[in-house]
């Protein structure tokens, strides 16, 4: 298999074309933008936090989530108009809370496994990210959120990932600059922090060096595949093109611009939450901004075969797109390259066992 199209300019897509440039496959990125990472990895909170590799599918969730549909501020809203693909969706959900534990260990060894090659690809190319080793603090105002923590750090330890709990003095030793009354904490020294915009060019950059040919300002309008061959229709400034694939890898993460319309009232509680705990932060110019983020009901990425034997998929991060984008995109160039050896599709638990 030689000539792979990757669809999708982000740090997915990006990562992605890297992976299979460095096994010698010829790779065509399509991006819509006249640059890379102009959506959600324009900006973001700039963590790489395995610590955060706890799954949502947990009891506490839906009970937070029925309590925040009663506030218009709150951290998390869902619109409750009905559709089939919402229901279908939360049921989903919920049919994967039994799986919250393993989902959550898995999550955070692809994290550790993901930080692992991020860093050393950082430094083979030479990339600087503003890259701050300097762990991760998690606070706790009550005992019921700190001890739902200290479950969750069992299944990190699990993982391999050590946290330890600290208490408010030497919470305000990490972070002199917290304010307010805190329970507790827990502190994970081995996560760290970053500007994903510029790792993502620096890793374009470095892809391109390797061959990879991007296509930037068109809008690839369909994609079509029989298992052999596939092929890829976008529209420039030259109209409708369309090109030829050996497969294609898809990691165009979301395209629903209309949710972009509620950020002017969602930015409100991160800023309170900022004045809140850290006083010191000026909040006078605020500039709103989206990454709108695909999420799998499991919480689990999408990585690997489709139903046709030459489409692949490396998507569904959720909030932890950045953090485990490094493994996944490893695991699916390595599926890319063995691609015809098992044609059945695979969630990221199965591709990470094989």
């Amino acid at each position: 298999m030689q000539k792979i199209a990757v669809i999708g300019g982000g740090i997915t897509g990006v990562t992605t074309a890297y992976a299979l440039a460095q096994r010698g496959l010829r790779v065509t990125l399509y991006e819509q933008h006249r640059y890379p990472a102009m959506e959600t990895s324009f900006a973001n909170g700039g963590q790489l936090s395995a610590s955060n590799g706890e799954t949502w599918t947990h009891r506490s969730t839906i009970l937070k989530g029925l309590k925040w549909m009663l506030h218009s501020d709150a951290p998390l809203l869902v619109n409750p108009r009905p559709s089939w693909h919402k229901l279908s969706w939360f049921a989903e959900f919920v049919a994967s809370m039994p799986r919250y534990r393993a989902n959550t260990v898995q999550t955070a060894r692809l994290a550790i496994a993901a930080r692992q090659h991020l860093f050393a690809w950082a430094e083979a190319e030479g990339i600087d990210f503003d890259l701050k080793r300097e762990g991760i603090l998690h606070i706790y105002r009550d005992k019921a959120g700190f001890d739902h923590a200290a479950g969750v750090s069992k299944l990190l330890a699990q993982a391999g990932l050590p946290r330890r709990a600290v208490g408010p003095e030497e919470m305000r030793a990490i972070e002199p600059t917290l304010a307010g009354r805190y329970y507790g904490g827990f502190y994970t020294d081995s996560d760290s922090t970053g500007d994903i915009h510029k790792f993502c060019n620096g890793l374009a950059a470095a892809a391109q060096r390797l061959g990879v040919r991007f296509v930037f300002g068109q809008s690839v309008r369909r994609l079509t595949s029989d298992g052999r061959q596939a092929s890829v229709v976008a529209a420039g400034d030259e109209g409708l093109q369309t090109e030829r694939f050996d497969a294609l890898v898809v990691c165009a993460g979301v395209g629903s611009r209309a949710l972009a319309a509620q950020l002017g009232d969602r930015v409100r509680p991160l800023v309170a939450w900022v004045a809140q705990c850290f006083p010191g932060v000026g909040t006078r110019q605020v500039v709103p901004w989206a990454g709108l983020r695909p999420m799998m009901p499991d919480m689990m990425p999408r990585v690997g075969r489709g139903r046709r034997a030459n489409v692949f998929y490396n998507t569904g991060h959720g909030h932890l797109g950045w953090t485990l984008l490094a493994a996944t995109a490893e695991l699916v160039a390595g599926q890319v390259l063995q691609a015809g050896i098992d044609v059945r599709p695979r969630a990221v638990g199965a591709a990470a066992a094989a």
